[in-house]
């Protein structure tokens, strides 16, 4: 789903909010998803601000020193691929002071993320 919002007179922020499916589902539906969200953001790219946010159900880990990411599960390195395939930048933080959009059995992880 996209949402144009309009700020000042020329002025467009695109947003897209996405839902992934879980690890272990079908990976061609995420790379479905994906592909259909780059093209979407390469066209309006043009026309203003683009962000993608949603429920991306990736762990991209912990940054070590060398600001590598450590410990991602299957679909956050598909994620992290993704992001640098194309440039992308994830804005809510991967370090330790983050906010996590996450908890069960007592675990707290990020999976949820805004990109662009």
């Amino acid at each position: 789903m996209w949402i144009k919002l309009q700020y000042g007179l020329n002025d467009f922020l695109f947003i897209a909010v996405v839902y992934l499916p879980v690890e272990n589902k079908e990976n061609s539906i995420r790379d479905e998803i994906l592909e259909d969200v780059v093209k979407a953001y390469d066209a309006l790219e043009e026309k203003g601000k683009v962000v993608v946010l949603g429920d991306f159900n990736a762990r991209i880990g912990r940054r070590d020193k060398l600001g590598k990411n450590v410990n991602p599960n299957n679909n956050g390195a598909n994620m992290l691929s993704w992001i640098s395939e194309h440039n992308f930048v994830v804005f809510n933080s991967t370090d330790e002071d983050r906010f996590y959009t996450r908890e069960k059995n007592g675990v707290c992880s990020v999976i949820d993320y805004i990109v662009g």
